[in-house]
């Protein structure tokens, strides 16, 4: 008796249709990233919003009775709170990062979707991916925002403030005298009143040779800067000779004039006498360049301040690892116990960071560690949170 012969369709290959397409494979990764993202930006603008209008109530106690003392415009009052919304989001934005992810990874625990997703083998860096890319745009954001309109709409908004409640007189009188030494040009300026913008009154100049003699002295009523050049007027000009003496003969009088090689610009005279707190990165590299002879002190306080305006952006991103890796835990009650120790360690970041920053402006540290590593080691604090719970 012949044996019966197997089933031919078990021994024949599967079916094409019985494997998903790759693009079905794509679509549900697609899928996964948008619900992700969806579940971490809807917490994410309530935590800046929210954090905002703290911020911004704070500012209207502080300085509302003032305005209010001099009966100051509406629109006066509005400007100035909108001013002091900038450097405002760049506080706000790591504390917003570290919450939503901790929000997040709470609301998917409770319906076991993270458990599912591990079960899945779908790792912790793959499903965050939309938490880590809006956690490095806001870095970027929050470079931006020091950099070209933090500290300005910060100058700008206090000097609107001392318009507008300061008497007119005592403002003049504050501001009434101004000092510049270029130490690479071996040149003096100054000012009985300088203007940002406008015409800088009272001018005197005093250019000396490398060791001290004097050269030449200018002096002048007005002058006034633009297309890079200084333009003086009603003013004179006093010459020495080779020995530091006054030359015989009477002064040079003008009614306009200019003096090729005075390469010092109205910016960065203010740069030198503002706080390093109060520049932006290009203005701290200008100040650095154009003054190399800086006191030391001066020196440290600069260079330091520009490695933490380069690395205190990347507090976005450690607000998001440390959010992330350390709410991501296996039992239920961990999210909660995982949130409370993201917040500690994020207010242990901001303390040594400020700390850091204080010693190395005194020259304590090199301004380099001062500057920066905080920053350093809470990324890879954060980092080893998310490989560890991978």
């Amino acid at each position: 008796m012949t044996a019966p012969m197997g089933d031919s369709s078990a021994a024949s290959p599967p079916s094409p249709d019985a494997v998903p397409p790759p693009s079905v494979s794509r679509r549900t990764s697609g899928t996964l990233i948008r619900y992700v993202a969806c579940q971490f930006i809807i917490p994410l603008c309530c935590c800046v919003g929210g954090f905002a209008a703290l911020f911004l109530i704070s500012d209207v106690f502080d300085v509302l009775r003032d305005f209010l003392e001099v009966r100051a415009s509406l629109a006066t009052v509005v400007t100035y709170f909108l001013l002091r919304q900038p450097v405002n989001l760049v506080n706000v934005l790591p504390m917003s990062l570290l919450l939503s992810s901790c929000f997040m990874v709470s609301m998917m625990g409770r319906h076991n979707e993270v458990t599912a997703l591990r079960a899945a083998g779908v790792s912790v860096m793959r499903w965050c991916l939309p938490v880590w890319g809006i956690a490095i745009l806001f870095s970027g954001l929050a470079f931006l925002l020091n950099e070209r309109w933090a500290t300005k709409c910060s100058v700008r908004a206090e000097e609107l403030l001392e318009e507008t409640t300061t008497d007119a007189k005592l403002r003049e009188r504050g501001r009434a005298k101004l000092a510049y030494h270029n130490h690479v040009a071996h040149r003096d300026w100054y000012f009985q009143a300088f203007s940002r913008d406008g015409d800088k009154l009272g001018v005197l100049i005093k250019q000396s040779h490398p060791d001290g003699r004097s050269k030449w002295e200018l002096r002048a009523a007005k002058a006034s800067f633009g297309d890079g050049n200084w333009v003086f007027s009603d003013g004179s000009v006093t010459r020495f000779d080779s020995e530091g003496a006054l030359v015989e003969g009477p002064e040079v009088h003008f009614e306009t004039h200019s003096i090729d090689g005075l390469d010092e610009r109205p910016a960065d005279i203010l740069s030198s006498m503002r706080p390093a707190e109060e520049l932006s990165v290009r203005e701290l590299l200008r100040v650095l360049r154009v003054n190399r002879a800086l006191p030391v002190a001066t020196r440290n306080a600069s260079l330091t301040m520009l490695w933490y305006r380069l690395s205190f952006p990347t507090s976005c991103l450690i607000a998001a690892l440390l959010g992330i890796g350390l709410s991501v835990t296996p039992e239920r009650t961990g999210a909660l116990k995982g949130f409370a120790t993201a917040v500690g360690i994020m207010v242990l970041y901001y303390v040594a960071d400020q700390f850091f920053l204080l010693l190395g402006k005194n020259g304590v540290l090199p301004p380099l560690i001062g500057g920066s590593l905080p920053n350093v080691l809470f990324l890879g604090w954060g980092c080893r949170e998310v490989y560890a719970r991978r």
